[in-house]
């Protein structure tokens, strides 16, 4: 069977479907991406992250804690300082 899409042009569709060709590699493509990203996954979850906080961070974090506006106002702009942070 044949289709004419435009004169002069055939698309041949002998033996395995047309369309069923797009359909496969749609759904091999999908499962690649899949497997690739289950394989990313097992490496991040494998990995023992250690999260370390600022010490910028915990100044400001005491700031608060102490109810000292002028020492949260210099700690906040020693972080814009340090951090090159623009208002």
């Amino acid at each position: 069977m044949e289709f004419y899409f435009v004169k002069d042009f055939k698309i041949n569709t002998d033996g395995f479907s047309f369309w069923a060709q797009y359909i496969f590699y749609g759904i091999f493509l999908i499962m690649y991406i899949q497997w690739r990203a289950l394989k990313g996954i097992k490496v991040l979850t494998s990995k023992n992250h250690k999260f370390v906080c600022s010490p910028l961070l915990k100044e400001r974090g005491s700031a608060l804690d102490s109810d000292k506006p002028k020492q949260l106002q210099a700690a906040i702009e020693k972080i814009e300082r340090d951090l090159s942070i623009t208002r």
